[in-house]
This record gives structure tokens, C-alpha cells and sequence, in this order.
């Protein structure tokens, strides 16, 4: 027989655990059979397929109801954080849609007609023509849209793991409640 409390071996005339004090069958975390590793919900082993005896206590009851208290409350915080993330970066690449939209064009930009290049080159092909204005305007406009797509990549990955992390403290809600 092994203790369900430590997994230490116990003789059979021992009534309690001589390593860590619990009294035989209090516990749940290895098999009185084999002392294989099980939890709260096994029935049985699944190592050696031994019906598992278990006298639950009122202090590991609450013991493991405090451990779930304690993992719903820091899913609660994460998924407050990934919201917030997820609407600041929706926010951001609002206001740098706006900047982008709205912030003035040099007046000097070359019309295609007067480029010595092809209309239908790049823009790249562009940047060595013209005055600094002009190739600034497109470098920041390139950074702007860049940045666009980042901020909308984070919001996206936030709001898929605040769903992720909302069905885990769904999970564990509900783990309390059949706890209780």
C-alpha cells in the first residue's frame, strides 16, 4: 500500500503515513495501489487499474478549492490585460490611419510624366529622384502602413487569446462550483 498524500510505501498493520503524517486512504494525488501520480477526479488508476480509495477532508477540499480561487483570479487578470492590449492596438492603428490619411503632402512631388522612369515602376524605383521632402513622404508613409498591419496583427492576437484564456477560467469556474 502507498500513501495518496506522498506516494511514500506503507506498511499494512501503519495507519498512518510514517513520512508525512496523513492518516491511509487521505489524499489524492498517488494510487494506494502502485503509487502511480493521479488527481481529485480518478477513479481509477490508470496505471495498475485499482479502484482508488479516497477520504477527502474538509482542509483538502478547501485546499483545492484556494489552488482554483487562485487560478480563476489570475486568468481574470490576463484576460484584462489582453483586452486592453487588444483595444490599444485597435486604438493605435486608428490614430495612425488618421496621421496617415491626413498629414500634408510636399508640394514638390513629381508628376508621373515628368519622371525619367516607366509610371509603372515601384515606388523604390522613385527614390532617387526628386528632393529629400518627397522621399521622406514616402518613407514615413511606408513605416506608417507597416505599422498599421502591426497594430492590427497584436489586436488580433490578443482577442485570440483572451477567448483562449475566457474558456480556461470558464473551465475552472465550473470546476469550483462542482467542487463545492
Amino acid at each position: 500500500m502507498y500513501c495518496r498524500a506522498c506516494g511514500n510505501k506503507i506498511n499494512d498493520g501503519e495507519v498512518i503515513c510514517a513520512k508525512c503524517g496523513t492518516k491511509k486512504y487521505e489524499g489524492t494525488k498517488f494510487c494506494q495501489e502502485c503509487g502511480y501520480h493521479t488527481t481529485v477526479k480518478t477513479e481509477f488508476c490508470s496505471n495498475c487499474g485499482a479502484k482508488q480509495r479516497t477520504i477527502v477532508t474538509e482542509q483538502m477540499k478547501n485546499a483545492y478549492l484556494l489552488e482554483l480561487q487562485k487560478r480563476a483570479n489570475g486568468k481574470k487578470k490576463f484576460m484584462k490585460i489582453t483586452k486592453v492590449i487588444s483595444l490599444l492596438g485597435i486604438l493605435t492603428a486608428i490614430v495612425l490611419v488618421i496621421i496617415l490619411i491626413a498629414r500634408p503632402e510636399p508640394d514638390n512631388i513629381p508628376s508621373a510624366s515628368s519622371l525619367p522612369i516607366s509610371p509603372n515602376a515601384y515606388i523604390h524605383d522613385y527614390m532617387g529622384y526628386g528632393d529629400y521632402d518627397v522621399q521622406s513622404y514616402w518613407i514615413q508613409s511606408r513605416n506608417l502602413i507597416a505599422n498599421i498591419f502591426l497594430c492590427f496583427y497584436v489586436s488580433i492576437s490578443a482577442g485570440i487569446s483572451f477567448g483562449v484564456i475566457k474558456r480556461q477560467y470558464k473551465k475552472i469556474l465550473k470546476s469550483i462550483k462542482e467542487a463545492k
